[in-house]
């Protein structure tokens, strides 16, 4: 199960909650690479945005321009 890295990369706001850039959370997940990481697994980055956090990210807010994720393993 391949490991990745996911990282803000700018500032912004999403439902009414600032979140800053430079904050990571690491994902074990089933999807192989990183483009699917972000059309597939978005409620997985979401979820641990969250959990780890406590900042709900929307949807539209998953994509290369606000976050890096690089694959692990």
């Amino acid at each position: 199960m391949p490991q990745y890295s996911v990282k803000v990369k700018v500032n912004f706001t999403s439902k009414s909650k600032r979140v800053e850039k430079g904050l990571e959370v690491k994902i074990l997940s089933n999807i192989s690479s990183v483009a699917n990481m972000f059309s597939q697994g978005k409620n997985e980055i979401i979820n641990s945005f969250k959990n780890n956090f406590g900042v709900e990210i929307d949807q539209m807010f998953i994509q290369s321009s606000y976050f890096e994720i690089i694959k692990l393993n």
